[in-house]
This record gives C-alpha cells, structure tokens and sequence, in this order.
C-alpha cells in the first residue's frame, strides 16, 4: 500500500522528499509509511495540548528531526535506488547480456585448457577450475533468481557475489595455474580489480538485503 503523498501536509511532503532521497522504491514507500505514522502521533499529542493547528504541525515536525540526517541514516540500512537495481540485475531474473558474457567466460576457459594442455591432457587444478566456472555461472543464472524470487535476498546477493568472484578467480587464476602458465602481472591485477569491486558493491547489500523479509521481495 503506498502512501498518499497527496493527502501529507506540504511540510511533511518536503522533509520526506530530502529524507528519502535516493532510496529505493520499495525502501521510500516503507520508510514514508512509518514517518507519516510518527508525524500523526505527534500532530494528534500536540493538538491534544490546545496548540494551534499550524503550531501543531510544526512541533510535529520538529520531533522529526533534521532530514538531512534522518537520510543519512536510512541510507545505511535501506537500499538505495542503485542497490535496488543491482540486486534485480544480478539476483532478478537472468539478463541475457550479463549471461551470455558469463558463459562466454566458460567457454574460453574450456578452450585454454583444451588448447594448452600438454599430451598427458589438462591437469586436474585445470579440469577442477573449469568445472568451478560452470557451477558459478549456474549459480549467478539459476540458484540466486530462485532464492531472489522467494524473498531470500540477502542470500541470493551473498551468492551471486561468490559465485561471481568464484568465476574470474578461476579464470584468472585457477586455469592459468593448472595449465602451468607463466603468471601475469596484468591478470593478478585484474583479478585484484574484480574482487575489490564485487566487495565494494556487493556487501553493503548483503547487509541491507539480509533484513528483508518475503513480503519484500517484489522488485
């Protein structure tokens, strides 16, 4: 149910606009719900005390607290609008691009390990490895949708983010290292470059998308 921002008086309305800022669709519904909640309360208690009705809403408001704040603050436990977006886009339902990269993925590192293997065949580092990458991309695509669906999101983010590192660790070291490949500075790097990234977008979400129940778990 959403809130009617209509019937909200103009005060309520503006501190809500800047202390909702950048969250997500479902977090700002939520989160406009329980402050016009505690914004009535407060308008009812102080009207109880005979104060004029202007006077009235502002002691309401004023029990709010500073908006910029309070934004900060639902900044770290709600989703953002592109947190939102980066679990429907990698938890949601499979995006074709996105697969049909990761499959890329696998393939190239059946082909090096086909292609590299010494005459005894691939080694088992190598055969362990390339099996590793077609599980991940099977998680990322098939067991994390799943779990998304059914209002796992927490898991379904915490899986997809290791399944994920799980794919280019093994790409980027794990075959290299069966097929007995000199390393390569530039690979560790980008493989540094990955990792430091899935941890940086994935785990404030993991945080945040723990807490949600099934109800929640619409896009």
């Amino acid at each position: 149910m959403k809130t009617d921002r209509g019937a909200l008086p103009i005060e309520l309305r503006h501190w809500l606009e800047q202390a909702t800022h950048g969250l997500s669709d479902e977090a700002r519904q939520r989160v406009g719900r329980e402050i016009e909640d505690h914004f009535r309360s407060a308008l009812e208690a102080a009207s109880a005390e005979g104060l004029d009705p202007s006077l009235a809403r502002r002691r309401a408001l004023d029990a709010l607290g500073d908006p910029a704040a309070a934004a900060r603050d639902f900044r770290r436990t709600n989703l953002t609008r592109f947190q939102s977006r980066l679990l429907e886009g990698h938890c949601g339902r499979p995006r074709w691009p996105v697969l049909a990269l990761h499959l890329g993925l696998v393939a190239l590192g059946v082909w090096l390990t086909a292609a590299l293997s010494g005459p005894e065949g691939p080694s088992l580092v190598a055969k362990v490895s390339v099996v590793s990458m077609a599980v991940a991309a099977a998680v990322i695509h098939l067991v994390a949708p799943w779990l998304f669906d059914r209002g796992r999101k927490g898991l379904a983010v915490l899986s997809s983010g290791l399944a994920q590192w799980l794919l280019f660790a093994s790409l980027c070291v794990g075959v290299p290292r069966g097929l007995d490949v000199p390393p390569q500075p530039l690979a560790a790097w980008f493989y540094a470059a990955v990792l430091l990234v899935l941890l940086v977008l994935y785990l404030p979400a993991v945080s945040k998308a723990r807490h949600l129940g099934p109800e929640q778990a619409g896009p």
